[in-house]
């Protein structure tokens, strides 16, 4: 072996194995309420992903809601729209027993579950944090409610009404950002 090739690699090496073992570091025990990126390195869910308009949703997990949850509610606020942070896209009605939203969300109101989602505009599916104005990179916080009951929602409902709401009847609320 050509000791040239065989010390980039070996450090190549070193440092994924750290990276994955700062990774599980990171992540709170299931047992406490919090909320982090899904799957490996955060299922590739930057802050660039986020930002450029991404075409999917994120994968996202959590642990466990304290007792009396009736569901959960997730929130993701855009930090730097133009006018404020503004939540962009929900999803509410999370069975409390879930523990991680896959992936890619098909573009649909009603999910699976008793599930529902909307977009800023209250249309159903991901929305991008980012709009054709402000910076092309936004930071974006992911907010997840443990919430008392369901929530009862007009068909129509956006993303701000889901925060609302699920901020009124939240027993706990975890939250991870992105960019900052």
């Amino acid at each position: 072996m050509d000791v040239r090739l065989g010390l980039p690699v070996l450090l190549l090496v070193v440092a994924v194995a750290l990276v994955g073992s700062v990774e599980e570091e990171l992540r709170p025990p299931a047992h406490q309420f919090a909320l982090w990126p899904g799957g490996p390195a955060g299922g590739g869910f930057t802050a660039l992903a986020v930002a450029t308009r991404a075409a999917a949703s994120p994968a996202l997990e959590w642990g466990t809601p304290p007792p009396g949850t009736g569901s959960l509610a997730l929130v993701a606020v855009d930090l730097d729209s133009p006018g404020g942070p503004e939540p962009f896209w929900a999803v509410w009605n999370i069975p409390p027993t879930m523990r991680r939203l896959e992936p890619g969300l098909p573009p649909v109101r009603r999910l699976p579950g008793g599930a529902a989602q909307a977009d800023r505009d209250g249309g159903g599916g991901w929305s991008p944090a980012a709009r054709g104005t402000g910076p092309l990179l936004h930071r974006v916080r992911f907010v997840l409610f443990a919430v008392r009951g369901r929530l009862d929602l007009p068909d129509d409902a956006g993303a701000a009404a889901v925060a609302r709401e699920a901020s009124l009847r939240a027993l706990a609320i975890a939250s991870w950002s992105v960019g900052d």
